[in-house]
């Protein structure tokens, strides 16, 4: 039952990325980019060296996930979504401080969870209704 429920969670997951993928366009890019930049600043208490280099990451990173081709099947999605994740991740830990960045992975797993739960609701009253 764990190993189906694991299944179920990281095909969501995977669901949830290309969605995500496909509702960044080069029209709202930058705006999610400076979004998210402000976001993080708020939390984390960015200072202006940061600002600059988190905006700069962020809207790298945001480009390139509107850059992916609609015509890219599945698989090479979820590859190059997931290089693109890697490197942000690697460039913003690079650029905060490591009280910063434990902070800002503690706020992504929560992010997680709170994805995970409501996940877990929604199959729950799927199932309720099948009954």
């Amino acid at each position: 039952m764990l190993h189906r429920t694991a299944i179920i969670l990281i095909s969501f997951l995977l669901i949830l990325t290309k969605v995500h993928a496909q509702s960044i366009t080069n029209d709202n890019a930058y705006t999610m980019a400076i979004m998210e930049t402000d976001s993080m600043r708020a939390k984390l208490n960015l200072d202006s060296v940061q600002i600059v280099s988190v905006r700069n990451i962020q809207i790298r990173y945001y480009d390139s996930i509107a850059g992916l081709s609609v015509l890219l099947g599945a698989d090479d999605r979820k590859e190059s979504m997931q290089r693109y994740q890697a490197w942000r991740s690697a460039a913003l830990e690079s650029v905060l401080s490591p009280l910063q960045w434990n902070f800002h992975q503690k706020y992504i797993d929560e992010k997680r969870a709170l994805i995970e739960k409501k996940i877990q609701q929604r199959r729950m009253q799927h199932a309720g209704a099948g009954n």
